[in-house]
C-alpha cells in the first residue's frame, strides 16, 4: 500500500470507518475520471481543493461536489475569508498529498475545512484517498463529521 494511501488508511480505522480503500490503474485525478470510473454520477465525487488564506498564508481545504465550480467571490463574502490559489508546492507542504490526490482527511497538520452543500444530496459519496489511483465510499455526514468541515453553498 503507497504511503499516502497507509495515511488516510489509518486516519479512517481511527475514526471507525468500516469500508475499504480502493485502488485502481485508472486515474481518479478528475472528478468526471473518478465518476466513470466508480460507475457513479460526477455530483458524488468530492473534489479537495487547497486554497491559500490571503489575510495568515494558512491552508482553507474546500470540499466540493464534483459537479459544482467554486464561486470564490461568494465563498469569501459569506466566510470573510479572502482566497489565493495555492501552489501545487503549497498544497503539498499544507496537506502531504499531490494535487490530483489530495485527501479529504489525513493532512498533516490542521486544515480549516468546508463542505459543499450538494453533497449531502448523496447517500453515497467518493473521495481521494492519498493519490490519483485512490479512493473511498463514505456519506456526508460523515465526511463532515471525520474533516470537522463547515457547510456552505458554494454558488
Amino acid at each position: 500500500m503507497d504511503k499516502y494511501v497507509r495515511r488516510v488508511h489509518a486516519f479512517l480505522q481511527d475514526n471507525n470507518f468500516d469500508g475499504e480503500i480502493i485502488t485502481r490503474e485508472q486515474t481518479t485525478k478528475t472528478a468526471r475520471e473518478a465518476a466513470k470510473v466508480r460507475g457513479v454520477s460526477v455530483g458524488q465525487i468530492v473534489k479537495s481543493l487547497i486554497f491559500k488564506d490571503a489575510a495568515t498564508n494558512l491552508p482553507i481545504l474546500l470540499l466540493i461536489s464534483g459537479k459544482n465550480q467554486v464561486d470564490t467571490y461568494l465563498f469569501q463574502e459569506r466566510q470573510k475569508i479572502e482566497l489565493h490559489k495555492a501552489n501545487a508546492i503549497f498544497v503539498y507542504e499544507s496537506t502531504g498529498f499531490h494535487i490530483g490526490g489530495v485527501s479529504p482527511i489525513g493532512h498533516i497538520q490542521s486544515i480549516q475545512t468546508f463542505i459543499d452543500n450538494d453533497l449531502f444530496l448523496y447517500d453515497e459519496i467518493w473521495a481521494s484517498a492519498g493519490t490519483e489511483f485512490s479512493v473511498f465510499q463514505t456519506n456526508p455526514i460523515f465526511l463532515q463529521k471525520i474533516s470537522n468541515a463547515t457547510k456552505i453553498s458554494v454558488r
